[in-house]
């Protein structure tokens, strides 16, 4: 029970609905009711944290990989075991509202990556979840997973990626780099799962908790360009930083299951310009 104070009269407090009837709550069922609601955010706070934490230890961090989870921030309806094929049906929605949504990341690998989820991945079960892993020969890993509860998670391999193949050999990134389109894409990529997931399961309005990261422990900095990978400048100078801070944010799904396109642009600024990355550049209107 969520009490919504009022004011009627000269009378302040919350009414509540009982049957036909409407009543004033007690001060004490006032108090229990704000009690339980902030109980429920502190709980859901921990979970996310969970969240994070499952899928850190889920990846092998001798390559730089940025992980997002995002949770309902309240029990929502349509919580139930999932099966394989409701996990492929959700993750072809995914793909579907990446490619509808008006964004587009130029040259992004991601949304191949989950193209590739859709059309050649089965997920295996895991705790509560159903997880897709894609892997391949050019350093590009991603994992990505649908919860019971309604949690999605989000890791991809951002250092180590395959940038040419010449007659000398293969060229690759070091494992420490990131680059700008890879977290503005990241970002894109969030928001069609999440979207995919309120469409799935006929969400209402709903609030969802985010954490997003970049997870690395090489001896090196993280380097960070404002750049795609294949432009990687010559001489290898990124903005250095010796450890990238999580990011806490909240997005709001609207009764059509779709989330504000102000959101995605504030959790792509806010990935770049811990960086010192002043702006978007790669994630435009189609």
């Amino acid at each position: 029970m969520r009490p919504h104070l009022i004011t009627r009269g000269d009378r302040f407090g919350a009414p509540v609905r009982n049957g036909a009837d409407t009543r004033w709550m007690t001060e004490r069922e006032i108090e229990q009711a704000y009690r339980a609601r902030f109980e429920n955010r502190r709980r859901g706070g921990k979970d996310l944290g969970d969240l994070y934490t499952v899928a850190v230890e889920a990846l092998d961090a001798h390559e730089a990989w940025l992980v997002a989870v995002a949770r309902p921030e309240r029990t929502v309806d349509g919580a139930k075991r999932l099966t394989a094929e409701d996990a492929m049906e959700w993750a072809e929605a995914a793909e579907s509202r990446y490619r509808a949504r008006g964004f587009f990341v130029m040259n992004s690998v991601l949304h191949n990556q989950l193209a590739e989820v859709v059309g050649e991945v089965r997920p295996r079960p895991g705790l509560r979840s159903q997880i897709f892993t894609v892997e391949n020969g050019n350093g590009i890993g991603v994992r990505v997973s649908t919860h019971d509860s309604g949690a999605v998670t989000l890791a991809i391999q951002l250092g180590s990626q395959c940038i040419a193949k010449t007659s000398d050999g293969t060229v690759w990134t070091d494992p420490e780099d990131v680059f700008a389109s890879q977290l503005e894409a990241a970002a894109a990529t969030l928001a069609a799962l999440v979207e995919a997931q309120a469409a799935e399961r006929g969400w209402p309005p709903t609030a969802l908790g985010l954490g997003v990261g970049i997870e690395w422990d090489g001896p090196q900095p993280l380097q960070i360009f404002d750049s795609r990978p294949r432009d990687k400048p010559r001489d290898g100078a990124g903005s250095e930083l010796s450890r990238y801070r999580p990011i806490s944010a909240s997005w709001l799904l609207d009764a059509e299951g779709r989330l504000a396109r102000e959101h995605v642009i504030d959790l792509a600024l806010d990935l770049l310009n811990q960086a010192g990355i002043r702006g978007v550049t790669y994630l435009l209107d189609k």
